[in-house]
């Protein structure tokens, strides 16, 4: 009675392939649909294996379609693929549900989440490990079957399944790299710029301690201060100041000098004398 009214569905409904049966059960449905298109001339190994999709949460109902329509085909159980709508399902699903949260994706607080990076690292190494298993297997089969002189038709078709798993996971390695690198970027820009650290003042010649003993102390005083940045004392002379002082050239003596404390005293005549002197 199922077989019947099956049928009589695809007479209504199908007139070519892909079908898709979301909730395949059984087969029921897929198996009327390629005997349906059978009779219109297609090849029943061709339509089994690339006109008829079909998925169900069931596993033993997935493995009653898979042999009832590789009975009917002649053909390897294995070579039917029922989970591919299934898979295109969870995508869409996921796809809707991932697409909400990159909505903050330029929030660096949902960013930095640690359940969004642990999913990230989580999905990015597992796609990776099997992407690279898968490629190694694919490799293995084909020089296989080059070295055995089995390489033909159906040598290629097996590959197909681990083909697509490579591929979905190496599409899926390459997105979710993608997002880690823009999130990285996003972390890098909210991180606060680490302000500059204020040039050191280059350490000045000359001694730490400068006693000046002169008549008109005050421009000698203040020149030595800016030149060497010494803690300046000065003692006031009671005789007059001299009529020449070379200012400049007493100013660079004393930067050139090495003591620490040093006392310096300008004559009545102009002349300059620089004393060390040990305070210690």
């Amino acid at each position: 009675a199922r077989a019947d009214v099956a049928a009589s569905l695809v007479a209504a409904t199908v007139e070519r392939g892909p079908v898709v049966d979301p909730t395949c059960g059984a087969g029921v449905f897929l198996l009327a649909a390629g005997i349906g298109l059978a009779a219109r001339g297609a090849d029943p190994r061709g339509v089994a294996t690339t006109q008829l999709f079909g998925a169900d949460i069931d596993p033993v109902a997935v493995h009653l379609t898979r042999c009832a329509l590789a009975g009917w085909a002649g053909i390897d159980p294995a070579k039917i693929i029922v989970g591919l709508p299934l898979l295109v399902v969870g995508v869409l699903v996921w796809r809707r549900f991932w697409q909400a949260i990159q909505v903050r994706a330029g929030d660096a607080e949902e960013v930095g989440s640690a359940v969004r990076r642990a999913y990230l690292y989580v999905i990015f190494g597992m796609s990776g490990l099997v992407a690279l298993v898968t490629v190694l297997f694919l490799v293995f089969q084909v020089i296989d079957g080059i070295l055995n002189t089995s390489f033909d038709r159906e040598g290629i078709w097996d590959l197909h399944a681990p083909l697509a798993i490579a591929l979905t996971a190496g599409v899926a390695t390459g997105y979710h790299r993608r997002i880690l690198r823009s999130d990285q970027k996003v972390l890098a820009g909210a991180m606060p710029v680490p302000m500059p650290r204020p040039a050191s003042s280059p350490e000045l010649p000359g001694p730490g301690r400068v006693i000046i003993v002169a008549a008109d102390p005050a421009p000698l005083a203040a020149a030595v201060e800016m030149a060497t940045g010494a803690e300046v004392e000065v003692i006031r002379r009671s005789d007059p100041p001299p009529v020449t002082f070379d200012l400049d050239m007493a100013r660079m003596e004393i930067a050139e000098s090495d003591a620490a404390t040093l006392m310096v005293v300008v004559g009545p005549d102009g002349n300059m004398l620089l004393i060390p002197v040990d305070r210690s």
